[in-house]
This record gives structure tokens, C-alpha cells and sequence, in this order.
């Protein structure tokens, strides 16, 4: 159902108030300027103030406006959208976070998402509902589906994306060198490892920008040095079958967005007889602790997540006390890690 524009209009206000944009005693837009953003009635308008008026929010002086209620408080939580609670991302990054948010005074509210897409717009909506001074997310398709979400991408609410983005935005983002670090270790795959023909696999769509920058790194390192690329987006249920297909495609290198990928293709590789990395190398991105105690141990790229957090935070700070950010993308440097998967160990100084 079709939310009534009296309520955006309501939510939008308070929205102001509880990040501290509209302080108590100020005046909030005249009736007439609400009229003109949201292009409608003066009586649409004012049932919003008048809902804002019973709830205690604001109130009115006849021939002169709105004001912020005196006893109105400002929040001090942020809210936190991360992804597994198990897993390792959310965990570092939530160190750093952390971190820098005691030390300014502001409380985290976290939600962590998993597979469950209902789920997780219940999570979102229920979240955007508290006073919230900010917000730091690992962004998901689904939230662009969420009315409150879209609402809030078309405001000036403080928001700073982390680890990836969906699409092309105009918000922050912090993601890590993910472009510079698969386009170096590519390079040094073909220049040292001769590879000539290299896969790229993953599970998730080019759409996120953290898989369309490892992929653009790939490309654009194959294409100077003369070799080839192809990339596969697919479930993990289909990890048998696209090895099937790396074989008779004669990949000699594939690289995995994931380290997850990597190490369940090195098993299913090593389970059809070949040798890793005589006959196929195989590199993975992430650096996780499963890729030093497989054999051969994996080649990847480690990334500095709790740097991460830290930055998001401070910006995201930065943000609530409308300092002016220059750069809307931030990258987190990364290390490549040479083991044994990759062939070329050995040659790199």
C-alpha cells in the first residue's frame, strides 16, 4: 500500500529533528515551502504538523510558523547494516566502528543481514524507525525495495556506504584498492606465471561495485599485457559444473572474487586430477584463515577491514557535523598475499 504523503511529509521533519538538523527552539519549513517540495495541499501539509504537533514534536504560533518543541532530544545512536554476524567483515569492521563512535559519544545499533531477503526489510525498516543520528551500511539489492530506504537516499541524511555500492551513487562510499589490487596481481600472473587465459568467478552480480572493480582490474591488466579474460557470475551449486567449463575452456588462471570460491574450486579440481598450480593456478580475494590450511595454500588479497570501519565512522561523523567531504569514494589500501596456488611465489621480490 501506497504510504499517504502526509506521512513523508511528517517523516521528513522528523527526520531534521532527530538528526539535529532542526535544533529545539527553530523554526521548521512554512507550510508554503512544504507545499512547494512536495507539490501538494496546504491541507495535506498541515495534517503532518498537526500529528507533529499532538506527538509532542513541535509547536505552532499563529501567523508566524512551526517550532522545534524545547524538551525535544537529539539522538545519539547510529545505526550499523553489516552482513553475517559470523563473519569476519562485519566483525573487524565493527572494531573499528566502534572505536571511533565511543570515543564521539554516539551508541551503534546493529543489524546484522543474512539470506533471508524478508527478513532483512524487516531488519532495515524496524532500524529506520529509531532515532537515529546517522547510519553506516553494507548496502543489499533488497533495501532499494524498502520505501523508508529510498526516502532517506533522496534526503541528506547522513549515510556512508561501506565495503561496497549497489549501482552508481552520489553517497560516500569506503571500499577497499579492490580495482589496483586484482589489476597488479593480474599483471604479475601474466608477466611472471605466463598465464594467457584467465577466468574470473563469482557469486555476485557486477552490479555491486566491489565485483565490477575486481573485474575492470582483471580486464584492463589482461588487455595491456596481451592476454585473455572471461568472467562467470554463478550460485554456489554450480561450482561442479563451471569447472567442467574452465577446463574446456582452457583457463590456465582463474580468480575468484571470493576466497570462499577458491577454496572449494582448488578441492574440485584437485578431485578431477589436476595439479594446482602446475596445470591451473588459482588466486582468491579476501585473505581468509581457510586459504593458509589448504594445499596448496591460496594466493589472495588481504583486506584491512577494521581500517575500514575506522574511516567510515570518522566520516560519517564528519558528515553529522556537516563538514564539507571532498571525495565521495574512499579506498582502503590492500596486500597481496603470494602462497603456493598462484605458481609464482617465488618470483615475486
Amino acid at each position: 500500500m501506497k504510504e499517504a504523503l502526509h506521512k513523508k511529509i511528517k517523516k521528513y521533519i522528523l527526520r531534521k529533528i532527530k538528526t539535529g538538523e532542526l535544533k529545539p527552539g527553530e523554526q521548521i519549513p512554512t507550510e508554503k515551502e512544504l507545499v512547494e517540495k512536495f507539490n501538494t495541499s496546504r491541507t495535506t501539509v498541515r495534517k503532518a504538523l498537526d500529528e507533529l504537533t499532538v506527538e509532542n514534536y513541535i509547536y505552532r504560533k499563529r501567523k508566524i510558523g512551526s517550532f522545534v518543541n524545547e524538551d525535544v532530544k537529539n539522538s545519539k545512536n547510529i545505526g550499523l547494516i553489516l552482513s553475517y554476524i559470523s563473519d569476519y567483515l562485519s566483525g573487524e569492521t565493527m572494531v573499528g566502528i566502534e572505536q571511533v563512535l565511543r570515543e564521539h559519544g554516539y551508541t551503534p545499533i546493529v543489524e546484522f543481514m543474512n539470506e533471508n531477503v524478508e527478513l532483512n526489510k524487516k531488519k532495515v525498516k524496524e532500524l529506520l524507525k529509531r532515532d537515529l543520528k546517522g547510519l553506516i551500511a553494507i548496502p543489499r539489492m533488497e533495501f532499494f525495495d524498502i520505501e523508508d530506504f529510498s526516502d532517506l537516499l533522496e534526503s541528506d541524511f547522513p549515510l556512508v556506504y561501506m565495503d561496497r555500492a549497489v549501482g552508481y551513487t552520489d553517497k560516500i562510499v569506503v571500499q577497499s584498492e579492490n580495482y589496483q589490487s586484482t589489476y597488479e596481481l593480474t599483471q604479475n600472473l601474466i608477466k611472471f606465471g605466463n598465464s594467457k587465459n584467465i577466468a574470473f568467478i563469482s557469486y555476485d552480480e557486477v552490479v555491486l561495485s566491489t565485483v565490477r572493480d575486481r573485474l575492470m582490474g582483471i580486464r584492463d591488466a589482461t588487455k595491456r599485457f596481451g592476454a585473455k579474460t572471461g568472467y562467470y557470475i554463478i550460485k554456489e551449486n554450480q561450482l561442479e559444473n563451471i569447472a567442467d567449463k574452465l577446463i574446456e575452456y582452457d583457463y590456465d588462471t582463474i580468480f575468484c572474487c571470493y576466497d570462499t570460491i577458491a577454496v572449494a574450486l582448488i578441492s574440485i579440481m584437485q578431485s578431477k586430477g589436476y595439479k594446482i598450480p602446475d596445470d591451473i593456478k588459482i588466486v582468491g580475494f579476501d585473505d581468509r584463515k581457510i586459504g593458509e590450511l589448504i594445499v596448496p595454500k591460496l594466493t589472495s588479497i588481504k583486506q584491512n577491514f577494521e581500517e575500514m570501519g575506522i574511516k567510515s565512522a570518522q566520516i560519517l561523523i564528519d558528515l553529522i557535523n556537516k563538514k564539507n567531504i571532498i571525495e565521495s569514494e574512499i579506498y582502503i589500501p590492500t596486500q597481496i598475499i603470494y602462497r603456493e596456488s598462484c605458481g609464482i611465489k617465488d618470483k615475486i621480490k
